[in-house]
């Protein structure tokens, strides 16, 4: 790994002279409690906030909180000199790891933050070969702290409706995070869903279908164009009436048959064995015969037992998914059954 060319000084710096960078505000911090600011104005300058030679606070800014709560003139610092954008955010990266673990909000915006850095900054893309993984999933969830299938739900959600992880964050609520995916992947199909317009106008009560077709004016009244009134059946003035147009009567749909997946046992060589259960009324994924968490079964809306069956079993939790889908299953068993009748 090769290391920039910076260096640190240690100072004591006005407490006024130093703003929050704009990163720290964006994915938020923990805010100092009562016990935490008793607690620093007795330890005194154990932590040294890292700060830019401008002032940009990058590391603990609860200190700064907490000092200018308490009405300090000035604290303690680190000041990092010769460092670039890139080891700027690494060090705030580095710092705030632990508040990932509590919002899912913040670490949805660090995600988004060092994808768009790896992927589109030289040095950032430099960072991205060093990191362990093999795609973009893995090497965040290397930095975070988080599994790759976690970071890829994040996204998901994050990107369709950020409000499904405030409220995961939001202690009064009781959803999870693969609720929250669910409900993305909802709302996600119900906005590519297209209208399904019959291009049939309703008639109005005064019979004019869609409204006035040129308001203002009279329908017994109005000439058509060109001024003159048309002759019918030799008699001039009279109009041919207009015929109705007949709706057709929409069609029966078609009676689509689904299914629930109960349960399911597959095995692979290296990879071990894994079953689907259900004990007391909660589904239950077993690897290997041992339990590795309770889960939630999201089904496709277009399930048919005639073609294909998808479900999407979700870890409560959120950090990993596993997906089953049965092709034209039924077809197949079907035919079976004609052979074996027909031997």
């Amino acid at each position: 790994m090769k290391h920039p060319k910076f260096k640190y000084r240690d100072e004591n710096r006005a407490v006024h002279t130093i703003m929050l960078h704009p990163i720290i505000e964006k994915i938020g911090f923990v805010e100092p409690d009562e016990v935490y600011k008793s607690e620093l104005s007795y330890l005194g300058g154990c932590m040294l906030p890292v700060i830019t030679e401008n002032g940009m606070l990058l590391t603990k800014p609860e200190c700064l909180i907490a000092a200018l709560d308490m009405e300090l003139h000035s604290i303690d610092v680190r000041v990092i000199e010769g460092a670039n954008e890139h080891v700027l955010l690494r060090l705030i990266n580095l710092d705030n790891r632990h508040i990932y673990r509590g919002s899912k909000k913040a670490l949805y915006e660090v995600i988004k933050l060092l994808q768009n850095h790896l992927w589109n900054d030289k040095q950032g893309r430099a960072w991205y070969d060093e990191l362990p993984g093999n795609n973009i999933n893995e090497k965040i969830g290397a930095l975070v702290g988080y599994s790759p299938s976690t970071i890829s739900n994040i996204k998901f959600i994050g990107d369709k409706n950020i409000t499904y992880l405030e409220k995961v964050d939001n202690p009064d609520s009781d959803m999870n995070l693969a609720q929250a995916k669910v409900l993305a992947e909802k709302e996600e199909k119900l906005n590519k869903r297209k209208p399904n317009y019959s291009g049939v106008l309703i008639g109005s009560t005064d019979g004019n279908a869609g409204g006035e077709s040129n308001p203002g004016s009279n329908p017994e009244t109005e000439e058509p164009q060109g001024g003159k009134t048309p002759e019918v059946g030799g008699k001039q003035g009279e109009k041919t009436p207009k015929k109705r147009k007949t709706c057709k009567k929409p069609s029966e749909p078609k009676l689509i048959v689904k299914d629930k997946l109960l349960s399911f046992k597959v095995g692979f060589g290296d990879s071990g064995e894994y079953s689907l259960s259900e004990t007391e009324g909660t589904q239950c994924m077993q690897h290997n015969g041992k339990p590795v968490g309770d889960v939630i079964i999201q089904e496709a809306d277009e399930n048919n037992i005639e073609e294909e069956l998808r479900f999407i079993i979700l870890n409560t939790e959120g950090d990993w998914s596993f997906h089953v889908t049965a092709t034209r299953l039924t077809n197949i068993l079907k035919q079976k059954e004609v052979e074996s009748n027909n031997e």
